[in-house]
């Protein structure tokens, strides 16, 4: 059973959440404009498909992965783990875990240094006579594999602690 993220963790989870959630309403509010902009007036709403591929899409798919790690909700394919026994099971998910984070930690540290340089690049794609900022898409993603990474790091310790006790003698409390 998962418990709840407490403290900043906590906070950080439930903010980038909900501003994941955020985007995706403001995405569909936007299409949708521009789609009844298009029936009534012929010309759809100008920058639409930048706004979604950028700040929109990215927020939604990015910003939920750590929310989606602590809930273990991500697609898991177990046709070749059915049989094997708890004990074996919380250890090949152990293993994978690890794997997943070292994979994670290398995302994370690639994700950094792109959005370094683009912000010190001021990154932008035109779109008409404005400038939309890419930098702050290069952050996005950083939050969205860091919160997971971190996520994931937490969950490796815990169980590694956990299973550290399980493997533990059985405590002598009443005997002499």
């Amino acid at each position: 059973m998962n418990t709840p993220q407490r403290g900043f963790a906590g906070w950080l989870n439930g903010l980038t959440l909900w501003i994941g959630g955020f985007a995706l309403i403001l995405m569909m509010l936007h299409i949708s404009a521009s789609v009844i902009s298009l029936k009534l007036f012929g010309r759809p709403i100008p920058g639409t498909l930048e706004f979604v591929t950028y700040p929109y899409m990215l927020s939604v798919v990015f910003l939920p992965l750590a929310a989606t790690q602590v809930a273990r909700e991500h697609v898991i394919v177990e046709v070749f783990t059915q049989g094997l026994s708890r004990r074996r099971l919380a250890r090949l998910d152990a293993l994978v875990a690890v794997i997943v984070g070292a994979y994670l930690g290398f995302l994370t540290w690639f994700s950094a240094v792109e959005a370094l340089r683009s912000t010190r690049r001021n990154e932008v794609i035109r779109v008409f006579d404005h400038d939309l900022p890419l930098w702050i898409t290069r952050w996005i993603v950083l939050l969205g594999f860091g919160g997971m990474f971190i996520v994931l790091l937490v969950q490796v310790l815990r169980h590694l602690r956990d299973d550290r006790d399980t493997d533990a003698a059985p405590p002598t409390e009443g005997r002499h």
